[in-house]
């Protein structure tokens, strides 16, 4: 029976993180973890419809070999990834061989977004992190301000700051898919806006998302519930919007929100019993809405030792940017 891959062409597919090395820490109190984040500049290959076995692939970047390595083929596939000692200058192209058989160029255009992270009420937050599903990771300058260089489609990123889950949220970007470089500013405070997607409908778009609070986290700490699921499964972690209580933004212009519902978001199951948390959907027509990148701005009152809070937040999505 005939190879049916002898009859395939090999292909590549090249990511470059291009950013600085650094490392940051940060703790998640409800999940009771530390982690470490940190970003080496590296260069992963993806390979597809090659022969099984062992090949040398070699890397080179302006007429240079930065990389010559052994990799293992196996169904037809492979991924490597390439550590580099500090990002490359103005990478155009590199070109990848395997074996004898496979040479070719890649060319590369990076896209650049930056811009400042301040708290809602305009104060710059020093030294933000900014991770990538914590595979690529820059921090920002003391004044808030913040860059990540990025070769291709990110699924989310997240705006974190040093005091996460002790006293903010982060900010999650979504979908993010940049044609050309990119400036957003950005806030965060105690609300998350997770979960954040939208989907086009004959008569508009809709917008969904999950709404967190930290400040009903720390109460229910405050409270001796630490476990996780335990939180998930207390009525009291999850805050419940009423329309007014949210903004949708489209290239940073308000849009009205035509239709809003709050709905069961099935988590799992504890001890028999489903878990669930309010999350919700809204319409908005389409004579009130062009493409571009998305924002929800959400609020939140709540009392905690006698005092009312205000939490805001804020998420993005990048799906519908033209």
């Amino acid at each position: 029976m005939p190879d049916i891959f002898s009859e395939m062409i090999p292909r590549v597919e090249v990511s470059l993180n291009n950013n600085p090395r650094c490392k940051s820490e940060l703790e998640n109190i409800a999940k009771q973890e530390k982690w470490d984040l940190i970003n080496t500049p590296s260069i992963t290959v993806k390979g597809s419809n090659f022969e099984n076995g062992k090949k040398i692939m070699t890397i080179i970047f302006k007429d240079e070999i930065i990389s010559k390595v052994e990799i293992n083929i196996v169904d037809h596939n492979f991924v490597e990834t390439i550590e580099l000692p500090s990002p490359l200058e103005d990478p155009k192209e590199i070109e990848v061989k395997v074996g004898t058989t496979f040479h070719k160029k890649i060319p590369f255009k990076l896209k650049h977004l930056y811009g400042t992270v301040t708290y809602f009420d305009g104060t710059p937050v020093s030294y933000p992190i900014i991770s990538a599903e914590g595979k690529m990771v820059t921090i920002g300058d003391e004044m808030g301000n913040f860059e990540i260089i990025l070769s291709g489609k990110e699924k989310s990123i997240a705006i974190f700051e040093k005091n996460y889950s002790k006293e903010t949220l982060e900010c999650w970007l979504y979908d993010v898919d940049l044609k050309e470089d990119t400036k957003l500013n950005v806030r965060i405070d105690k609300l998350e806006v997770y979960e954040l997607g939208a989907w086009e409908a004959s008569t508009g778009i809709y917008i969904h998302f999950i709404p967190m609070s930290l400040t009903r986290i720390l109460n229910l700490i405050n409270k001796g519930i630490t476990s996780e699921i335990s939180m998930a499964n207390d009525p009291e972690a999850w805050p419940h919007l009423k329309k007014n209580d949210i903004k949708i933004f489209i290239n940073e212009i308000e849009v009205p929100i035509s239709t809003f519902n709050e709905y069961e978001d099935f988590i799992g199951e504890y001890e028999e019993k489903k878990i669930t948390r309010p999350g919700y959907i809204l319409g908005i027509a389409r004579k009130d809405w062009k493409k571009g990148i998305i924002k929800v701005e959400i609020k939140h009152h709540i009392k905690s030792d006698g005092e009312e809070i205000v939490e805001k937040g804020e998420g993005y999505f990048f799906g519908f940017k033209e």
